[in-house]
């Protein structure tokens, strides 16, 4: 329904008018969108890979048999998947603050200077990005270490004997 929606001038309440593809061929040439098209492609790109592949990293690190405060650990990376996105975005504005911000105390410390995060154009969509992987890295992490649990030690012990390392 909603494609063929948007091939007409749509009126719930009065006359549709059937328009053809002239509403894509006003998007295919507004600047625009393409921009936030590509926009989408790349913080897609980025993140989703980012936060299931640090996701496998923490769990492999967290699952493995020298790490002794495991519970901590694993409470301390699924704390934001389960906080607030109002909190988590107050923390990390204060994270991204050009005057205090911690990110800008570290940066200053480094002699690297001070750097406005959030209101740089060509910085802003990685500093989202950053965010966003630090709130999803412990579900990815967690469903991973799910998966680790159920693997049976049968199959740990063969592949010893076979001579595969961990």
């Amino acid at each position: 329904m909603a494609f063929f929606i948007s091939l007409t001038d749509w009126d719930p309440f009065g006359h549709t008018t059937f328009v053809g593809l002239r509403h894509y061929k006003t998007l295919l040439f507004d600047v625009q969108f393409r921009q936030a098209l590509l926009n989408t492609i790349y913080y897609t790109a980025v993140t989703v890979p980012g936060s299931i592949g640090l996701g496998l990293l923490f769990a492999l690190v967290i699952e493995a048999p020298f790490i002794k405060l495991r519970p901590f650990f694993r409470t301390l990376f699924f704390l934001p998947v389960v906080s607030s996105m109002v909190a988590i975005a107050t923390v990390w504005n204060w994270i991204y603050n050009p005057m205090f911000g911690l990110l800008n105390q570290i940066t200053i410390r480094l002699g690297l200077g001070r750097y406005g995060w959030l209101a740089d154009d060509d910085m802003v969509l990685e500093c989202i990005m950053a965010m966003s992987i630090w709130k999803s890295v412990g579900y990815n992490m967690i469903i991973y270490m799910a998966g680790l649990k159920g693997i049976s030690s049968s199959y740990y012990e063969a592949a010893a004997i076979d001579g595969a390392g961990l």
